[in-house]
């Protein structure tokens, strides 16, 4: 991953996305301590903002933070949760465990949300 890259922002400080998504993941394995479900859980957590990382997103974050006023973005593109969901999707094969990944995705970004 690229290192420096915006989590979320609140207009006077920002959150490094690494850092985020590290946290969530740690936070996610603990609240699912049963049936492997807390390994699940860690991938959902570093999976639930993957599509922060896109140049479109972090030009969003630095525009509307004020750290770059100059930065362009299409405001009618900067979804970035379905990127961990597209990802949980084509890669798991197992089509059970595609779906649990996918549903605490949806809980964490839903938790998580900026």
């Amino acid at each position: 991953f690229p290192s420096h890259d915006i989590a979320h922002t609140d207009g006077t400080r920002t959150h490094d996305l690494l850092d985020h998504l590290t946290a969530v993941a740690n936070n996610t394995f603990l609240k699912l301590p049963f049936n492997n479900l807390d390994t699940i859980g860690e991938q959902s957590g570093f999976l639930h903002d993957l599509g922060k990382y896109r140049t479109n997103f972090q030009n969003y974050l630095k525009n509307v933070s004020g750290i770059d006023n100059t930065a362009i973005y299409d405001i009618n593109n900067k979804t970035h949760a379905s990127a961990g969901m597209f990802l949980t999707r084509d890669t798991v094969s197992d089509p059970v465990i595609s779906s649990i990944i996918q549903c605490i995705i949806i809980m964490v970004v839903n938790f998580y949300s900026i």
